[in-house]
């Protein structure tokens, strides 16, 4: 069973909520959500919907003139490298993940999670592609990118802890596992597909997980809620502990105190460096971010790289970015007078 830490969550926000305030998000993770969500419509009315990376492209694009007309200051975090435990299929295990939460958190039955993964292998050679050119155009919006040398969930968790975010955001609930203070999901998706028809959306609102706040309602430690992790099964041991559920998972912990202390798994942990994967979380190596520095907004870039990728029309991306525009000056000046 993959991670699924859904009892934790405690709320459901508007996306305004975040005006202001610093997102770093899981860049990779976002990069799988929008191949995916655009890998699975068939709008064929434009050329500018042809191909997946191309699609991608037009879901990130409007996603982060959203976030800015808004005032929403998003931040990017890139992976380097993984750590030496995780499994070559991190990939497909990721979009169960992922399909699943979605499912739970929105309650939507008959989603066809095989179908899902059968997507999310079909998009994956694309990602190489997509994340180069999505780079550059967050660079052009003037949003920082910050490389992390391993995991990005840590990265996200230790910005939010030392106050250079206000958020953690991505589909995962790792993010929390490394201390997030605050984790929201459903944050870069704004709809999902409706299970009988695929050309249909949901809309969906961010999901809030109040890490601190939630431990302390359920008297468990960040070491502990690490340890109801590893039997449920993390990227580092998917999978987990046969029979550990979410419940079953809690209850077990909280009762006896940490996985050394439980009985009937003792010998399951003796083949799981459960110790080391315990570390990881715990004590992250993350690369050191003095500041976050936020940049003007390159918006003839910006008409170029659309113009030049997806073939888009100046005139379409133009309208857009001068709405954008207006509404970022709109915010400018409601400050300027709240300051004087």
């Amino acid at each position: 069973m993959e991670l699924n830490l859904s009892s934790l969550i405690e709320s459901k926000r508007d996306l305004r909520s975040f005006k202001s305030k610093v997102v770093v998000i899981d860049a990779y993770n976002a990069v799988y959500q929008f191949l995916m969500d655009s890998e699975g419509r068939n709008d064929k009315t434009s050329p500018e919907t042809r191909g997946n990376t191309t699609k991608a492209i037009v879901e990130f694009f409007y996603r982060n003139v959203n976030f800015m007309s808004i005032g929403i200051k998003p931040v990017y975090v890139f992976e380097k490298r993984r750590p030496s435990l995780k499994f070559i299929d991190i990939t497909g295990r990721k979009q169960t993940k992922m399909a699943s939460a979605v499912k739970c958190l929105n309650n939507i039955s008959g989603w066809d999670v095989d179908n899902y993964i059968k997507r999310a292998c079909k998009i994956t050679s694309d990602m190489d592609h997509s994340v180069s050119d999505l780079r550059n155009l967050v660079k052009m919006f003037g949003i920082p990118c910050i490389d992390t040398p391993t995991e990005s969930n840590a990265m996200l968790a230790h910005l939010t802890n030392t106050g250079q975010a206000y958020s953690s955001a991505s589909q995962d609930f790792h993010p929390v596992l490394f201390g997030s203070k605050l984790h929201v999901m459903n944050f870069t998706d704004f709809s999902v597909p409706k299970p009988l028809n695929r050309n249909s959306r949901i809309k969906i609102k961010p999901n809030i997980i109040k890490t601190e706040e939630y431990l302390n309602k359920i008297g468990l430690t960040q070491r502990q809620l690490v340890d109801v992790g590893i039997l449920i099964g993390t990227d580092l041991n998917p999978g987990g502990i046969k029979g550990m559920g979410q419940k079953t998972a809690l209850t077990k912990v909280k009762k006896y105190g940490k996985l050394e202390n439980i009985p009937h798994i003792q010998e399951k942990l003796s083949n799981l460096d459960y110790k080391h994967i315990r570390s990881v979380f715990l004590y992250p190596e993350v690369a050191a971010v003095d500041q976050i520095t936020f940049g003007k907004i390159d918006y003839e870039g910006i008409l170029d790289h659309m113009n030049m990728v997806g073939r888009f029309t100046n005139y379409r991306v133009k309208r857009v970015l001068d709405d954008m525009k207006k509404e970022i000056g709109r915010q400018n000046q409601d400050l300027e007078k709240w300051c004087s």
